[in-house]
């Protein structure tokens, strides 16, 4: 499993309907198995970007960030080539995300583009080690096997409505999406379920 350690959204402004000029906000997001006392598989992530809402378009949001992922195979202190285990990969990206909110229909859809690098250039190597200094933790041993360098270009788009709402405190959401590109290609089906003090899911 893994441990989120810190998801930040900073709004120097809310991102408000009534507003004639345009809005911003600051996104910082960091994943980390630190705390699980294991590496396995996807074990580190940070993100970090900006949202930017247009004056007058209320429904509708665009997001700009730049990210890089880290995988390791079940065990980081073995020097040889796993095999059958999940390899060293790194990934680094930038997206371009374009969000569309219908509160009306309980919908909403999303459009991004992802332009990146898998393999060595992605520096996830560097960074783990780095890392693993800094906490004392083992040095992972197998960064040589990691997989080779890969240029990414990704185009998706994905959709969420609500199938089911009682008083605002249980609801249901569907959804699905297509990916095409040299990182993933193929479709997706989610289904979600919320329970709570609910917050409008369908606005921006």
């Amino acid at each position: 499993p893994l441990l989120c350690i810190c998801t930040a959204l900073l709004l120097p402004q809310g991102l408000c309907a009534q507003s004639n000029t345009n809005q911003f906000a600051f996104i910082a997001k960091l994943d980390n198995d630190y705390f699980t006392g294991t590496d396995y598989y996807y074990t580190n992530g940070a993100e970090m970007g900006i949202l930017l809402q247009p004056a007058h378009e209320v429904n509708r949001n665009y997001q700009f960030t730049i990210s890089q992922d880290i995988y390791t195979p079940s065990s980081i202190t073995d020097q040889s080539f796993r095999v059958n285990d999940h390899p060293y990969a790194g990934l680094l990206k930038v997206q371009a995300n374009r969000i569309l909110f219908q509160p009306d229909k309980n919908f909403r859809s999303q459009h991004f583009i992802d332009l990146g690098v898998l393999g060595p250039s992605a520096r996830a190597a560097e960074t783990q080690t780095w890392f693993h200094r800094l906490t004392r933790d083992p040095i992972p041993q197998g960064w040589h096997h990691q997989v080779h360098t890969k240029v990414i270009v990704n185009y998706g788009n994905f959709f969420e409505k609500r199938m089911f709402n009682l008083l605002d405190r249980v609801e249901s959401l569907v959804g699905g999406g297509i990916f095409l590109g040299t990182l993933k290609s193929g479709l997706d089906v989610t289904v979600k379920g919320r329970l709570g003090l609910l917050q409008p899911y369908f606005i921006s």
